[in-house]
């Protein structure tokens, strides 16, 4: 059975869904759906009251710690579900330090694959646990931010999140 809960950014709405002690993905969303509900982040100082899946109650505190500059590397089961080759651009994206960006071409040297930056794009895009697995750090070759499915707004106010708390 699949469980969910929220938490309220400062973006924005993420939703949470596990299995088991497992994480399935961490997306943000433009409404709730049913399910536990969060309070909003700093205002509950029991964050994750009412969650009885130990596994989301961890994600909520590690997002968080992270939304409140305490946190740079999370910790959390994640069922990796794709095909091997996402698999490997989303193991590249968590060696990433936080702060730090890379460009697509430079993930696809790390994944053995010089040419597959759009394959690595491709692969950001269907990257199911925003935050925690960092595709934001991804930036084009000359620097720009490059696309983001959650939208270019919300990959440079995480950019400048990280960066002011390196």
């Amino acid at each position: 059975m699949i469980e969910t809960a929220y938490y309220s950014s400062k973006l924005g709405l993420i939703k949470i869904e596990a299995v088991h002690q497992t994480i399935l993905s961490i997306q943000f969303v433009n409404s709730k759906s049913g399910h536990v509900i969060l309070a909003k982040h700093a205002l509950d100082p029991d964050r994750g009251a009412g969650i009885h899946n130990g596994v989301l109650k961890k994600c909520v505190n590690q997002l968080d710690e992270y939304f409140k500059g305490k946190r740079k590397r999370f910790s959390l089961p994640l069922a990796k579900q794709g095909t091997a080759f996402q698999q490997k651009v989303w193991s590249a994206l968590q060696k990433i330090s936080f702060g730090s960006t890379e460009s697509y071409a430079q993930i696809a040297q790390w994944v053995r694959n010089p040419k597959a930056m759009r394959a690595v794009g491709m692969a950001n895009k269907k990257n199911p646990w925003v935050i925690v697995v960092p595709c934001h750090r991804v930036i084009n070759k000359d620097g720009q931010l490059g696309g983001y499915a959650c939208g270019q707004r919300k990959k440079g106010w995480l950019l400048k999140h990280e960066r002011s708390r390196s």
